[in-house]
């Protein structure tokens, strides 16, 4: 049985194993895209449709809601800003920018748990405990796309937030370090979205661990312990950065008048 031939304008002609497999992955991948592309589509007209519903009956709470997540971004830039130049005003510019830099990754290490933990009560919700899922999952759709689709959509629901925060953070910390703030903010957001995949990720692995328990009493019981050592792990990273924990290479007394005063008012 002589070789197919090559397909044109997709790859050059290989082995005939190679051709294979790449039909195979061909075959598999490309419906698992139409379907994913589908259950985008329904999803945005649903949410379209739902907002416009609540447009009709409630005007005030779109409102409030649009309003709220104008205020949140800005009075986050200002916020840290206000702390960031605190910091870099001291009478030691550069331990004050360390001290900065140290706040901002301190903020993210933050983000980072609430992330993770976050992405698991998401994922619970999204996958063991929504009537859409079952709903998906009954119609002629494959298993696979529809759980990448619910799973990208629990992260969606864990991470929009931490974007929407993360930027003004790393735009106020460029402000005051001498960075230009849109062009930091745009790279900073660019950073942050593989930062929010790794973290929901964490949460989703944990999530999968913790099903294996069998029952949802079991996954629930395991979430609220995961929560629980989270909460215990930031209290005490939090609890070493206090002033008299704060380590200063340099032993010059100016640095240390700066840290006294800046703890003192």
């Amino acid at each position: 049985m002589s070789p197919r031939p090559p397909i044109e304008g997709i790859y050059p002609p290989y082995p005939p194993e190679v051709q294979s497999a790449v039909r195979a992955a061909l075959c598999y991948v490309l419906p698992v895209i139409s379907t994913i592309w589908i259950l985008i589509c329904v999803k945005a007209r649903s949410a379209a449709g739902a907002l416009a519903s609540m447009w009709q009956g409630n005007r005030l709470k779109v409102i409030a809601g649009t309003v709220t997540l104008g205020i949140i971004a800005p009075s986050m830039f200002l916020l840290f800003r206000f702390l960031f130049l605190r910091l870099t005003q001291l009478e030691d510019p550069d331990f004050g920018a360390a001290l900065a830099a140290r706040l901002l990754s301190s903020a993210f290490m933050a983000f980072t748990v609430f992330l993770a933990v976050s992405s698991m009560i998401s994922g619970i919700s999204t996958l063991f405990r929504s009537s859409e899922t079952v709903l998906l999952l009954s119609m002629p759709f494959r298993t696979a796309p529809v759980a990448a689709f619910r799973v990208a959509e629990s992260w969606f629901h864990a991470g929009w937030s931490t974007i929407l925060l993360g930027v003004p953070v790393i735009a106020a910390f460029a402000s005051v370090v001498g960075r230009p703030p849109a062009l930091t903010a745009a790279a900073g957001a660019a950073a942050l979205f593989p930062f929010v995949i790794v973290s929901v990720s964490a949460g989703t692995i944990v999530m999968s661990l913790l099903s294996r328990l069998g029952t949802m009493g079991g996954l629930r019981r395991g979430a609220g312990g995961v929560v629980l050592l989270s909460a215990i792990g930031l209290l005490l990273f939090f609890q070493g950065m206090k002033p008299d924990a704060v380590v200063i290479p340099d032993e010059g007394s100016s640095n240390l008048a700066a840290v006294e005063r800046f703890v003192a008012g």
